[in-house]
């Protein structure tokens, strides 16, 4: 073996094991915060997370999972916005993140209408 050749074995090695300690499961930064929106208003859940290009984000009320569509927007990102709010809108709201690595939940907010 060449010194060369050991050279780059080493490299190799060295960029494997820094790579192997920097991944880590989904880092929450910033939580949602819990409010008490006025009835009709818009209602903005937004968290700051650092993650792996490609992760995915689901919001939940409980234990359900929103989805796009009628009065929400951003249910497969870091802001959830849910416009006309109501009653039915109370709960409890958490964003789970995904990524290669693990999976992230944000400290739960408390929605009351």
């Amino acid at each position: 073996m060449t010194l060369k050749h050991s050279s780059v074995l080493l490299l190799a090695a060295f960029v494997s094991l820094t790579s192997a300690l920097s991944h880590a499961a989904p880092t929450i930064n910033t939580n949602p915060s819990s409010a008490t929106p006025a009835y009709a208003s818009t209602i903005t859940l937004s968290a700051s997370v650092t993650a792996e290009l490609g992760a995915t984000y689901a919001w939940t009320r409980g234990s359900t999972a929103i989805i796009n569509g009628g009065r929400y927007s951003g249910a497969t990102t870091a802001t959830l916005v849910i416009s006309s709010a109501n009653t039915g809108d109370n709960g409890v709201y958490t964003l789970t993140v995904t990524d290669g690595t693990g999976s992230s939940a944000t400290t739960p907010a408390t929605i009351t209408v």
